[in-house]
């Protein structure tokens, strides 16, 4: 039962380190830059973002777990536990992107060309409530009974592109293609699988259907995988007799989407089996010690036989669709709907309005649903704000949030934070 118990907290120990900042995507207003684009030959874009989303875990639960504190009772029971479904999303990246407004590209004078460097980290999982009560209260409530652990998903991957294409001047559409490395994955899910505790704490017994594949852990490369990958964004201005210099704007695109291979390192575990340990009850995770003396023996005990084989994984990529349209002289709107890919990310609608003045400065507020949040009525809606200004003539500094009462509510479920400085010359 150790080891059992020992992979529930790995599992939930590895979601709280991980779980810091991810991709926010976001897109530029092109009325707001088309002059620009064409005025100078090369635009710098440095960004950064970071995410955190559950549907089920709140803001003080995830800062116990990145300050090491105690999660006693009253934060356990606080969580938004749904039986099943409990989602939750992180990671970063960073990047720099250089547009380059070439004379001559493809034959022509209306393309530049564009070079780009990123690192991203993404975490998404998927549990239902006994997996949680099991990590967080033990098994004694268990006993005499099976806790259900189904439908448990878990994915982690790091990486690392360099990528270049060309962009269309006129409307700023672009599309990119890269090479991308990797250095850590994690992947599991389990189908119909349950913990059975004697009622006398005697035995543990466990039915798992499952797998669980893990890059290399042998340290001997940094490099693990390697793969190709396209970003694009394809804008189509709209315009309309009424006003025929402020069209409207339809743009698609993706962000990452591509494949990785693994290199024949990479573990695969496979359980399909029922399992029986000596076992005991424990009734609070702060009761069981020694946790890392435990961790290096959970896979090979519970998922016996590793094979070591390739693996072609999808990278966790962006697919979004949008709408950008003038409400006025100075009032904008759009309407985003995305969703990620290979990730247990529910489809996302955004809605914002813009408020322009002049060149200089725009600002704004957005309202979110879904995503990594709930579906569940008023609940799942965030807000956000948005912002952007021109330092001088040759930069433009931009923010947005679309969970900005994260930052300050700790029953909030979420809190996300984007930051880009263009740099014009």
């Amino acid at each position: 039962m150790l080891t059992i118990r020992a992979l529930f907290i790995l599992l939930a120990v590895v979601c709280g380190l991980n779980t810091a900042w991810g991709q926010q995507l976001l897109l530029t207003n092109p009325d707001s830059l088309e002059r620009m684009f064409e005025k100078y030959r090369f635009i710098t874009i440095l960004d950064g973002a970071g995410h955190q989303q559950s549907n089920s875990i709140n803001n003080r639960m995830v800062n116990a777990f990145l300050r090491n504190s105690f999660i006693d009772d009253d934060l356990k029971n606080e969580q938004n536990l749904q039986d099943e479904n409990n989602l939750m999303g992180a990671g970063y990246h960073v990047g720099i992107m250089q547009f380059v407004s070439m004379k001559k590209l493809l034959g022509s004078t209306r393309y530049g060309l564009v070079l780009s460097a990123s690192f991203h980290q993404d975490l998404s999982v998927r549990f239902n409530r006994d997996l949680f009560n099991l990590t967080f209260y033990g098994n004694s409530n268990y006993a005499g009974q099976f806790a259900d652990v189904s439908n448990t998903g878990f994915r982690f991957v790091s990486t690392a592109q360099a990528s270049m294409g060309f962009y269309e001047k006129r409307t700023m559409s672009y599309v990119t293609v890269g090479v991308i490395g990797g250095n850590q994955f994690i992947d599991l899910e389990t189908a119909q699988s349950g913990i059975y505790t004697a009622e006398d704490g005697s035995y543990i017994g466990a039915n798992l259907d499952g797998r669980l594949i893990v890059s290399d852990t042998s340290g001997a490369a940094n490099l693990k995988g390697v793969g190709g990958v396209i970003n694009f964004e394809v804008n189509m201005p709209i315009r309309f007799a009424s006003r025929p210099d402020k069209p409207s704007w339809l743009r698609v695109g993706g962000r990452n989407v591509g494949l990785m291979n693994w290199n024949e390192q990479t573990l695969h575990y496979r359980a399909d089996s029922s399992y029986q340990y000596e076992g005991f009850l424990i009734d609070d995770l702060a009761g069981f010690n020694n946790i890392e003396d435990q961790l290096d023996n959970v896979v090979d005990s519970l998922l016996p036989g590793a094979e070591r084989r390739n693996f072609l994984l999808t990278t966790p990529g962006w697919l979004y669709v949008s709408w950008f349209s003038p409400l006025g002289e100075k009032l904008y709107y759009d309407v985003t709907l995305r969703s990620r890919i290979n990730a247990f990310h529910l489809p996302e609608a955004t809605v914002g309005l813009t408020y322009k003045s002049g060149a200089k400065w725009m600002a704004g507020a957005n309202l979110t649903y879904g995503g990594y949040g709930s579906l569940n009525g008023m609940d799942g809606l965030r807000a956000g704000i948005t912002g952007s200004t021109m330092v001088g003539e040759h930069f433009m500094v931009q923010l947005e949030s679309t969970h900005v009462s994260g930052w300050f509510n700790g029953q909030a479920r979420g809190r996300n934070l984007w930051l880009r400085l263009m740099m014009f010359f």
